[in-house]
């Protein structure tokens, strides 16, 4: 298979389409299939009779175990608990269902995650059955679940890089994943919230790993690996939900990643003065979120580098700006090291080559980009810059150090 570098979107069944893809290859399917419960899909039947339904899953779920790694390929599928079918086939235990067909095709059991919705917003409750009696109450479930699988052994031999923080493991391992519901909109009827895949390829996969989505969509698993760094290949039949894909994976991606910078910021008391600020930073990391990872891929090699005082530093965003002229905007992060640092260097007629030297070769092997650094009233500076032109006046925001 040749090495991914951007998703690749196939249009197809994903019956026919899967033979495409290599034995072997896939180390997580993230995928939350058609529902059988009458939604309007652009080129899909979504009322088939139930045993046609669990005839369809069997085939594609059977093509997904030959593209599974043999070494810890795992399968995540997102399936209601139940749904009615009326006439096609009644009231079902979906869940089970699918399951029992796994089980034959060969797939291991390693679990299920509830998702955990504030208040579902499919429960009907005009569909009482009987009316405060108990001749034939109605009582339906309307919650979803994910369940996780694996083709062979769930252990992986081998071992990559993981890229989960230390709460985002203890979240998901806890069996109920906080999850915010989509409705319908006009780019797929049945939306298939981030919530969901930006958990399950995270703690699922490595870094670089492949994830398959034979039900792609408008791409949202695809967008949660390329916000964590995974290949993805994404099947449809459906060209309009392909087309609209390869865009929404990069919008929804960088939603994200600005979504979650600002949170931070204001979690961590980052107070704009002004709404001219708030308004100018919001919409200056909206125009350039490609600089957020560079920036904490940048932070990374500071807390590794300098590990020894790591404590002592701090982190600070500037914004400077001259009032008389917008193109002077200006950005900048800055690392203030202590002044024991400053110390041991020296400056002005105290200047100490040699401790100079040996800063400036550590700073020098961290792996990121920054512009300039200065020594400053004793304090040296280094300026991770975003290449504006010098700023003519200037103000500290709030220490934003915990990002790190």
């Amino acid at each position: 298979m040749r090495r991914m570098t951007e998703p690749i979107l196939i249009v197809g069944d994903c019956r026919e389409a899967m033979k495409q893809i290599p034995s072997n290859s896939v180390d997580l399917i993230c995928t939350s299939p058609p529902y059988n419960c009458k939604i309007e899909y652009d080129s899909w039947d979504d009322e088939l009779m139930y045993e046609d339904y669990l005839k369809f899953m069997r085939e594609w779920l059977t093509e997904a175990y030959r593209v599974l790694k043999d070494d810890g390929g795992r399968i995540a599928i997102n399936l209601f608990y139940e749904i009615s079918q009326n006439e096609r086939g009644g009231r079902v235990f979906v869940a089970s269902d699918v399951w029992q067909i796994m089980k034959e095709i060969g797939y291991t059991w390693n679990g299920v995650v509830r998702l955990g919705e504030n208040q579902s917003e499919r429960v009907k409750y005009t569909a009482w059955g009987s009316w405060k009696s108990a001749s034939a109450p109605y009582i339906y479930n309307p919650e979803e679940c994910v369940m996780l699988c694996a083709k062979d052994k769930w252990k992986k031999s081998s071992r990559g890089v993981s890229t989960m923080t230390r709460d985002e493991f203890m979240e998901a391992v806890k069996g109920v994943w906080p999850y915010r519901a989509e409705t319908h909109n006009a780019k797929n009827p049945a939306p298939f919230s981030l919530d969901l895949p930006i958990r399950a390829v995270n703690i699922l996969t490595y870094k670089d790993d492949v994830v398959l989505d034979p039900f792609c969509g408008r791409g949202t698993t695809g967008a949660a690996c390329k916000i964590l760094d995974r290949k993805f290949i994404g099947i449809d039949i459906s060209q309009k939900y392909i087309d609209t894909a390869r865009d929404e994976i990069n919008r929804i991606a960088s939603a994200h990643d600005i979504k979650r910078f600002l949170e931070f910021l204001g979690a961590n008391g980052v107070v704009f003065k002004t709404f001219r600020e708030s308004k100018e930073f919001t919409r200056y990391i909206t125009d350039n979120v490609e600089l957020i990872k560079p920036l904490c891929k940048f932070m990374r090699g500071i807390n590794e580098t300098f590990k020894d005082i790591r404590p002592e530093i701090r982190f600070v965003i500037k914004y400077t700006y001259d009032p008389e002229c917008s193109a002077c905007q200006h950005w900048s992060f800055i690392v203030k090291f202590p002044k024991s640092v400053s110390e041991s260097i020296g400056y002005n007629d105290n200047f100490n080559d040699k401790s100079w030297n040996e800063f400036e070769d550590r700073f020098n092997s961290i792996d990121g980009r920054y512009e300039t650094y200065s020594i400053d009233g004793g304090d040296i500076h280094i300026c991770h810059d975003f290449g504006a032109e010098t700023p003519l006046t200037g103000k500290y925001l709030a220490d934003i150090s915990p990002y790190a």
